[in-house]
């Protein structure tokens, strides 16, 4: 989903058909985003992005899931094992 996300600003019919194929072979409802967090964000060779860039691609993907009518459930800034408490109440909820 987040490569279809990324495509929006592409005038191909690759996006359109990869938005229909996203939307209609939707696997779950619920989406789980990660806010970027200054405290704790590092790059390396996989992730090139300045946090001013993961800022950008945050509030991209955030809007694109909401404007395609997915629940987006923001996961809280805090240690490792209070947010797999949190991923799991969202699942049973």
């Amino acid at each position: 989903m987040d490569s279809a996300c990324m495509l929006l600003d592409s005038d191909s019919k690759s996006y359109d058909n990869i938005r229909n194929t996203h939307l209609t072979n939707r696997y779950n409802n619920k989406v789980f985003i990660t806010p970027p967090w200054k405290q704790i964000y590092r790059t390396d060779d996989e992730r090139d992005q300045s946090f001013e860039q993961s800022i950008e691609v945050y509030q991209r993907l955030a809007k694109w899931y909401k404007e395609h009518d997915y629940d987006v459930i923001v996961l809280p800034k805090d240690t490792i094992e209070n947010r797999t408490k949190f991923i799991l109440k969202q699942l049973t909820d």
